[in-house]
């Protein structure tokens, strides 16, 4: 096949016509003639660790110069061997944009949240070969987390299935073991989130630093006519915090007073884990946040044992919680930091009626233990990637 012009090589980002911010290529693959003619499906295994938008999906061009045979390329999910989001067949020929060794189709864009995943491509051959690292004359592609969102684990697949399937035979390192499928994604755009009286998060690696909740009070429950210092008191909220250790038990439990448009802020470590019910420090725990209103009228400065109380009368939306974990570095020693939403669920009154129980049995029978340490005023951030 004649030779095309090559847009410029691309190691992490692209900024593509129109886009609002750069679009990363997860492999970016160099331009060369590939060694391997691979007609079966060829997967690259890696994690989300922060949600992604998957703008658009490629596969390897043995030497740039257009493709002789169709290709079919996708993302599967690693856990239920199924396919996320859409697939695309990349035709043969030079139509396809080219990115470095890459050629791209755009896809309606879908989002992968946290997870575990694979890039699998299908259709190389004799005249289109794709790479392979155990064989020689490999170039191996750059890879780029997109300051830690995803995270390249380690292995490969493939099988000799000539559709596009899940390959379930697992190759060894490295990472980039293939020339053969990748893609371009961006950080997922944040949506509004349902303002629900009861969210949920987690937070891990609690023994290598410190992960944060930040909750707000955002007003939906009334707020001062001309502000705190004149008039009555009005949409006061009682936030109440509930973790729970590895083996499901309630370990630490408080409630937090936030006034409208204010921020508190708790330290898992700081404040939820410094002193256990158990007496002993899990390294990840399991975060509910169960909102009801204070007193009868969101009037009183005071929540009390309001996490030993909870009753569904009582229950109120009007709060956004974010928080913040530790994650192992893609690359290298070290961990990372990523911040996001708490997530609204649904609260059974068995989940109810067990936490409000639970809660009392703590405070009414540990003497001190397992009540959270503080849950003090202002916002923290999360560390830069």
């Amino acid at each position: 096949m004649r030779k095309l012009w090559l847009i410029a090589p691309v190691a992490a980002g692209l900024l593509l016509p129109g886009a609002a911010y750069a679009q990363t290529v997860a492999y970016a693959d160099p331009v060369y003639a590939g060694n391997q003619p691979w007609t079966g499906n060829l997967g690259l295994d890696f994690d989300v660790i922060a949600p992604i938008e998957v703008k658009q999906l490629g596969v390897f061009d043995n030497n740039g110069d257009g493709l002789s045979t169709a290709k079919s390329v996708g993302i599967f999910n690693r856990d239920t061997q199924t396919v996320v989001g859409s697939t695309c067949t990349i035709p043969s020929g030079t139509s396809a944009v080219l990115v470095n060794g890459d050629r791209f189709c755009a896809v309606i864009p879908f989002v992968l949240a946290p997870g575990h995943y694979s890039i699998v491509a299908v259709g190389f051959g004799q005249v289109d070969m794709n790479g392979n690292a155990h064989f020689a004359g490999f170039q191996a592609s750059t890879e780029n987390t997109g300051g830690g969102l995803i995270a390249f684990v380690g292995s490969g697949r493939y099988d000799t299935n000539a559709s596009l399937d899940f390959p379930t035979t697992v190759d060894v390192d490295p990472t980039n073991i293939y020339n053969a499928g990748t893609f371009m994604f961006v950080p997922a755009p944040i949506t509004a989130v349902e303002d629900v009286p009861f969210q949920v998060r987690y937070a891990a690696n609690l023994g290598q630093g410190e992960s944060h909740i930040d909750i707000v009070n955002d007003g939906l429950n009334g707020a001062p006519l001309r502000g705190p210092g004149i008039g009555p008191t009005v949409g006061n909220i009682c936030v109440n915090v509930y973790a729970f250790d590895q083996n499901e038990e309630l370990i630490s439990c408080c409630s937090c007073l936030l006034t409208p448009n204010q921020v508190r802020n708790l330290g898992v470590n700081r404040d939820i884990t410094s002193n256990t019910a158990t007496q002993v420090v899990p390294t990840s725990v399991t975060i509910k946040l169960l909102a009801t209103l204070a007193g009868t009228e969101g009037t009183p400065a005071d929540c009390s044992q309001a996490a030993a109380l909870v009753n569904k009368a009582a229950l109120v939306g009007g709060y956004s919680a974010f928080g913040s974990t530790l994650h192992a570095a893609p690359v290298g020693t070290g961990y990372v930091t990523t911040e996001t939403p708490f997530l609204p669920a649904t609260l059974s009154p068995s989940e109810l009626a067990s936490l409000a129980n639970r809660c009392a049995n703590i405070i009414g029978n540990l003497s001190k233990f397992g009540q959270c340490a503080s849950c003090q005023k202002g916002a923290l951030g999360g560390a830069k990637f």
